[in-house]
């Protein structure tokens, strides 16, 4: 990984700590509330922690710098749907609990409530939101290595 990346990628993960957001908002849907609103810049900082942590393979060179510089335009419109910030720096292990088949989660504040968002829920956004133009797409091999281990 180049400097330039390590410092694109530091700033989305300080972006999404002070919750921050730019680019794209995603609505996740909740039982409990009826959903809020994920802003890119928090799943960008999601896969940052699962990549220092090994769960997902390295981005390409180059492809930090280039999601940063998608997250610059201003916040997409939430409709109204309370806004998603990081709570938790890190990943949670969460391979114990017998409730659900998420290993790993990472914690967000909704407004007053904590929630949970597992790690295939934030691939499979970030894959929406690849497909959609929102990022710098990652290459076949990046999401076929994904498929084989989630």
């Amino acid at each position: 990984m180049s400097d330039t990346d390590i410092v694109a990628r530091d700033g989305i993960i300080r972006r999404a700590v002070q919750g921050g957001a730019g680019g794209c908002m995603l609505r996740l849907d909740s039982r409990l509330d009826g959903g809020f609103a994920v802003p890119l810049t928090l799943l960008l900082a999601c896969l940052a922690y699962a990549e220092q942590e090994m769960l997902t393979p390295p981005a390409p060179r180059g492809w930090w710098r280039l999601a940063h510089e998608t997250q610059s335009a201003p916040p997409a419109s939430t409709s109204g749907l309370p806004v998603a910030r990081l709570a938790y720096q890190g990943v949670v292990d969460h391979s114990e609990c017998l409730r659900c088949d998420e290993y790993y989660m990472f914690r967000v504040q909704v407004g007053a409530h904590a929630r949970e968002i597992g790690l295939r829920c934030v691939l499979a956004c970030l894959a929406f939101a690849q497909h959609e133009g929102e990022l710098p797409a990652l290459p076949d091999e990046w999401w076929l290595s994904i498929q084989r281990r989630y």
